[in-house]
Parts: structure tokens; C-alpha cells; sequence
């Protein structure tokens, strides 16, 4: 173990972090070579020793080792442009060796560096608002697109004929399809095009009046960043869920939005390689945008063409399954790795545990067992066991929080197929309903909270972007973002208050004194609630003891009497809410209290 003094000297990294990852490696046939060549780069070493390149163990092993060495401020990512610049050429150029070995595309195309079908770096440890950090370093170590990616050519020729001034400031947005990118859209749309004022395009004429231009200019910054088009990421097409809200578009008019769309030109219809090659697997390999909406449709008909014998629109015979070679499967489930780490197996729910979802790609749900069967013979990673999620909230809390590495990718995977296992109801693959969120139970959200803390230093609602002002990745547990607020309402209602620095722990209240109690979540001792990261700390034991004494009274519950729900004259003064505080206080109160 000679060389790893001389690599924490070197890097000047944790001492037990990196070697707990490196040593749990096949490191000793590179240490030797660190030492001998002295002035190599030793992290690239380090990674070059890892076993299995491109696997997911692999890729755990390598976001254990940049981040222990790179991010400087501790904050499990790689967030900043100072910290993904440090990374050396000749890092990169291994971990591109390593992804090459397994996926024969390097780190640009595989992790959707160039606008590829999902932003899926974050594997690596980059968070996404460094995205333009890593392309300009990968080109840099000339491991970016070979002559340009399509992406960039074609925003290029577009950008020489558009004539809208509104049109080109939209393409010269940067990181097409971030969040960022979303808000800067919808401010931009709304301000030329909400006619009635109402902060949307609510109006049919509204829509209408956006020009094909400027639709073409939006619809190109979101291949950039998702690989797909705004008709299928957005949810404009009728078979995909609705995000166009996002945009400033309001759901009322989708109808209008989507032929809007259609009439530009703009709606993707049919596939981008037929599918009746006599190659599917190369057919398959092809298509890009690995387990998007688009690609489902696109993979199904390419099934449906080659192996649905009695035309019957599924492969819903067991002998059509069979006759699907393995080749054939381990693409789709190579293409499903592009978007989703756990592959086909887990994602589209072929375990027995878990929501069925292989109808998205023309499998009838009567052929399960001949699809998971085959998926078995032919060895597809993550078929040859069982997933074993129970549907009981009490052993699958425990089974998650027993996981390692909470808060990680393959964690993360596990907990997403748990969630749409047990409260997808329309089977969606999201939850995508205020019910469905509501309906995981506190035994689950608590156990998740825990499992993340004791590995992440942070909780659920920090890690994951449920609290408004971090950002969004509540989208990996299978939370569509419309329904952040009640995410985060859901989760903090089920966890305890966290302790206020210096706050007397009090014992349970007299209903006398309920009110006073609002004073110890006074975060910034200013004798009032006026922000609503303090009105969130407040308990449902608080609310309902409040609601219980203001009922004796004067006969009227909380809820009316302080002015907590829309409609209702404000009162919360009387308790020590502020005005500032009141919509934080509405949605506080409402979890606890029904009405």
C-alpha cells in the first residue's frame, strides 16, 4: 500500500474515505505503477484500478473518489466550476476509458453530457447546474462530440434563419430544459403573450399567437438538454404527462398547445429507423433518448414489427416473448440504463414485486412470467433475484433503511420502484397525484429521513430538493415537480420538529398556553413567525392543541378564527404569525387540520 500516502500527499484528500474506496478495489495492481511514475496523475491511476469499468458498483467507486478529492466544500457534489475544473485531463480520460469498455460511447454521450436523452452525470457526482462546467472540460481534454454534437448543429442553422427577436433570445438561453431554463422560458412567453394577464397562456388565441419560430426555438433548447422534443418531454403529446405548466402554459389549453405544435411541424410522429430491419437490436441501439416516453414508443414498435406474430397490436403470447433474442433484450435494457441506472428489469417492473410497466414497450401484462423468464435466460442484469419489496410500510421502511449508501443512485432506484410499487395508483410510473404522495405512510418517509441523515449528513427533504429554495431532485424517488409543495408538506409532516438552537424543550401544554407555544420555532428570536421555514417547524400536535382551545372558546376551529385558509380575514397576529408568514402558515395548518 505504498502508494496511497503518496496520493492523499498528492491530493490532499480525507485519508480514511479514500482509502476505504480503494481499497475495497482491485488497487493493487496500480499502486506500484502510481509510485514508480511519480508525477502521474494518481487519481487517474486510482480510477484505472477499479474493477468491473462501467458497471454500477464501478461508478459508485468513482463519485466516492472525485468527491472525496474535489469537492471542496463538502457538499456530495461536484457543483462548482472551480471543482469540476480540477479534475485533471488525465481523470477524465480514464473514467471515459473505463465507460467506453462497457457502452462503447464515452462519458459526453452516455451521461447525457451533450444533451442526451437525461442529464445522468449526477452518477458520476456533478450536480446539474455544472453542466456547462463539465462540457467546457471535456472538450478541453478533447473527450467532447467528435465534429460537434447534433444538438449544436442544428441550433446552429436555426439560430442563421430565425427572424423573431423573441425566438433568438429563447435559443440563446443556456441549459435547455433545467429548471432555469424553464422559469426563464414561461417569463419570456407570458410577458409577449398573456393578452388577459393572468401570469399564463390560458387562452387558446393566446397559444396560438406564439409563432412557429419561437416554438422551434423553445423545442431546440429542450433536445439540448433532454435529447427528446417539447411535444414528448412537456407533455404535449396525449399519452405523456402534463408539464407544459412549467412553461407558463396552462393545462386548460393543452388541446390548443399540441396542435399549435402539430401545425409547426413539431409533434414527433413515427420513428426515427423503421422497424422492420432485419436487425432489431441495431434498431434499437440506435434510437436515442433511452428510456424517455419517445423511446418507449419507438422500442415498441420495433418489437411489435419484428416478433407480434398475430398482429395483435402487444406481444401478448408467451411464444412471441420467446422468440425475442437475448441480444435483443440486453439493448432495450442497455437503452432503459441511459435514463434509469436500474435497468429494465427493475424500471419497468418485469419483478413480480413491483408495478407492471412493460406494456410501455408492447409486453402484455398476461406474458409477465415468459418476459421475466427470458429476461432471466439470457442473464440481463438485475433479473437472476428478486427485488423482494413488500407491500407491508413496516418491512419495507425497514429494508430500505437497511440499504447501504443511502442517498446514492442504486439506493435511490430502489426506493423510486418501492414508491410506484406500493401508492402509483394510475400506474403512471410517477406519482403524479396529490393522493398518491399523501398516501405514503409516515413509517415510510420517516425511515427514508433517517437512512439519508445517518449516510448524507442531510435529510430527506435537503437531499432531494423538496424544500424550494435547493433544487429539485424529487424526481429520482418517482415525485413529478408540480407536486413539490406537497412533497415537502407530506415529508415534514411525518418527521419531528428539528431543535431550535437554545430552545427550553417544554413539556406537553395546558390548552391555556397552546399559543405560547408558537414561540420557541421563532428562529430568529424576533418575537414572531414571519418566515415559513419557521412556520413549517411548528408541529401537527401544536396546530391541533391551538384548534382544540380555540373551538372551546369561541366555537370556531383554527382554521377560521386565525384566517387560515384562502378566503378568511387574517388574524394570525393574535398567535404570533405575521402576515409575511400567512401562506406558509395556510399550508402548515392544512396538513394538520382538515376541514
Amino acid at each position: 500500500m505504498r502508494a496511497i500516502p503518496w496520493l492523499l500527499s498528492r491530493t490532499g484528500a480525507r485519508p480514511l474515505a479514500v482509502l476505504a474506496a480503494l481499497t475495497s478495489t482491485s488497487w493493487a495492481g496500480a499502486q506500484d505503477a502510481v509510485a514508480d511514475r511519480g508525477g502521474a496523475d494518481a487519481v487517474a491511476e486510482a480510477v484505472r484500478a477499479l474493477r468491473e469499468p462501467g458497471s454500477a458498483e464501478w461508478v459508485l467507486l468513482v463519485r466516492r473518489v472525485l468527491l472525496e478529492v474535489h469537492d471542496a466544500d463538502g457538499s456530495g457534489w461536484l457543483d462548482a466550476g472551480a471543482e469540476v475544473g480540477a479534475v485533471t485531463c488525465a481523470t477524465w480520460q480514464a473514467v471515459d476509458a473505463g465507460v467506453r469498455l462497457r457502452w462503447d460511447r464515452g462519458v459526453w454521450d452516455t451521461y447525457g453530457v451533450g444533451g442526451g436523452a437525461f442529464w445522468l452525470a449526477s452518477v458520476l457526482g456533478v450536480d446539474l447546474g455544472a453542466r456547462s462546467d463539465l462540457r467546457r472540460a471535456l472538450v478541453g481534454c478533447h473527450l467532447g462530440p467528435v465534429g460537434g454534437s447534433d444538438e449544436g448543429q442544428v441550433a446552429a442553422e436555426l439560430r442563421e434563419r430565425l427572424r423573431s427577436p423573441l425566438a433568438r433570445e429563447l435559443l440563446a438561453l443556456p441549459d435547455g430544459g433545467s429548471d432555469a431554463w424553464d422559469g426563464q422560458v414561461r417569463t419570456r412567453l407570458v410577458a409577449a403573450h398573456d393578452h388577459d394577464a393572468t401570469g399564463r397562456l390560458d387562452q387558446p388565441g393566446e397559444v396560438e399567437a406564439v409563432s412557429c419560430e419561437v416554438w422551434e426555438a423553445v423545442d431546440a433548447g429542450v433536445r439540448q438538454g433532454w435529447g427528446s422534443s417539447l411535444y414528448a418531454v412537456y407533455g404535449f403529446a396525449p399519452e405523456a404527462s402534463w408539464v407544459g405548466g412549467v412553461l407558463g402554459v396552462a393545462q386548460e389549453v393543452r388541446t390548443a398547445a399540441a396542435a399549435r405544435l402539430e401545425g409547426c411541424g413539431l409533434a414527433e410522429e413515427g420513428l426515427a429507423i423503421e422497424p422492420d430491419g432485419p436487425d432489431p437490436e441495431a434498431h434499437i441501439r440506435a434510437l436515442r433518448g433511452g428510456g424517455t416516453n419517445a423511446w418507449d414508443d419507438q422500442v415498441r414498435r420495433v418489437l411489435l414489427g419484428s416478433f407480434d406474430a398475430d398482429g395483435s397490436g402487444m406481444l401478448d403470447e408467451d411464444h412471441e416473448v420467446d422468440a425475442v433474442p437475448c441480444e435483443v433484450w440486453r439493448a432495450v435494457d442497455a437503452g432503459v440504463r441511459q435514463s434509469w441506472p436500474a435497468g429494465l428489469y427493475l424500471t419497468y417492473g418485469f419483478d413480480p414485486d413491483l408495478v407492471w410497466i412493460g406494456d410501455a414497450i408492447g409486453l402484455h401484462e398476461g406474458t409477465r412470467q415468459a418476459s421475466v423468464d427470458a429476461l432471466r435466460a439470457c442473464e440481463v442484469q438485475g433479473a437472476q433475484q428478486r427485488l423482494g419489496v413488500s407491500t407491508d410500510p413496516w418491512r419495507v421502511a425497514d429494508r430500505l433503511a437497511s440499504l447501504p449508501d443511502a442517498g446514492g443512485p442504486v439506493w435511490t432506484e430502489i426506493v423510486r420502484a418501492s414508491l410506484l410499487r406500493g401508492y402509483d395508483v394510475d400506474r403512471s410510473t410517477w406519482l403524479d397525484r396529490p393522493d398518491e404522495v399523501r398516501a405514503v405512510p409516515c413509517t415510510l418517509w420517516s425511515a427514508l429521513d433517517l437512512a439519508v441523515r445517518r449516510d448524507r449528513g442531510k435529510g430527506l427533504v435537503a437531499a432531494y430538493g423538496l424544500d424550494p429554495d435547493r433544487r429539485w431532485r424529487g424526481w429520482a424517488l418517482g415525485v413529478q415537480a408540480p407536486l413539490r409543495a406537497i412533497a415537502e408538506d407530506a415529508v415534514r409532516a411525518c418527521l419531528l420538529p428539528e431543535p431550535v438552537p437554545g430552545a427550553e424543550v417544554l413539556p406537553e401544554p395546558a390548552p391555556d398556553r397552546l399559543a405560547e407555544l408558537l414561540l420557541p420555532f421563532d428562529l430568529d428570536l424576533s418575537g414572531s413567525l414571519e418566515r415559513a421555514r419557521e412556520v413549517r417547524r411548528v408541529p401537527c400536535s401544536v396546530w391541533k392543541g391551538l384548534d382544540a382551545q380555540s373551538r372551546r372558546e369561541t366555537g370556531l376551529g383554527a382554521l377560521d378564527r386565525y384566517g387560515l385558509h384562502a378566503g378568511a380575514r387574517w388574524t394570525g397576529d393574535v398567535v404570533g404569525i405575521t402576515a409575511g408568514a400567512r401562506a406558509g402558515a395556510v399550508r402548515a395548518a392544512a396538513r394538520c387540520l382538515p376541514r
